[in-house]
């Protein structure tokens, strides 16, 4: 269950469209970034984040994506942490850079849903290529 939910969560990124991502979270979502802060979003301010990640994929030439769970700990009955290693790729499928996500995911009767996100290093991944 944990890997198609994030073969349909891949498609979804590399759809381009951010309602579509938005569809496998639950809100409000909070997102923590790689210097600890915390940020609550709703729907819109979700929506408008995801449009300026999408914009550094496209400027960056990611064309596909794959990944990795590298692991999925129980938190309880419905919650579990996985984290998961992303490989972002040129039409070629060359690597661009790699990050890795954790995610706090629920279990519900229609399937997984994100309700937290960990970036460890897409951030300073990100930057990287703004440098060259």
């Amino acid at each position: 269950m944990t890997e198609k939910f994030f073969e349909i969560y891949a498609a979804a990124f590399l759809s381009f469209n951010s309602d579509y991502i938005a569809e496998v979270y639950e809100f409000p979502m909070v997102f923590y970034t790689e210097s600890g802060e915390s940020v609550s979003f709703e729907l819109d301010a979700f929506t408008a984040n995801t449009k300026k990640l999408i914009s550094l994929y496209e400027k960056n030439g990611i064309k596909n994506v794959s990944f990795e769970i590298d692991t999925n700990i129980e938190l309880s009955k419905r919650l579990n942490l996985i984290s998961v290693i992303w490989n972002f790729q040129d039409k070629d499928r060359k690597t661009i850079y790699s990050s890795t996500t954790r995610y706090v995911m629920k279990t519900t009767d229609s399937g997984l849903i994100i309700m937290a996100v960990f970036v460890v290093n897409e951030t300073t991944e990100l930057n990287k290529l703004a440098i060259k």
